[in-house]
């Protein structure tokens, strides 16, 4: 029984997902107002802060957040005036806006910028 729980535990070992990595992102609200903002995967997998919760940057502020995320996960922003879902950056309030330059890859150790509105 012993020989044969080991036997399987390599095959165990493979089929684990992806190992979760630490991304530091550094926001930075260029926009003339207030704006809050989340990071998503596209699908659904992930989502950051989560919970219905936004990170909120007043006008010229700069915050940097830490999230965890799986090696290869695209992780995108979505932002919008703070009150007002009508005037929108990245992907928008509901991740339905068409954005080349606001999505990145998460990798071990890495750090990216994000200029919100710039």
């Amino acid at each position: 029984m012993l020989r044969a729980a080991l036997l399987a535990l390599p095959a165990v070992l493979l089929a684990s997902p992806s190992l979760a990595e630490e991304l530091t992102l550094y926001l930075a609200n260029r926009a003339p107002h207030a704006v809050a903002a989340e990071l998503s995967a596209p699908g659904g997998d992930g989502e950051w802060p989560g919970g219905g919760k936004v990170y909120l940057l007043e006008k010229g502020e700069r915050k940097s957040v830490r999230i965890e995320c799986r090696v290869g996960e695209t992780i995108c922003y979505g932002a919008w005036r703070f009150g007002d879902e009508t005037t929108a950056y990245g992907v928008g309030p509901e991740r339905d806006l068409v954005c080349d330059q606001c999505c990145l890859t998460c990798a071990p150790v890495s750090a990216a910028h994000i200029d919100i509105g710039g």
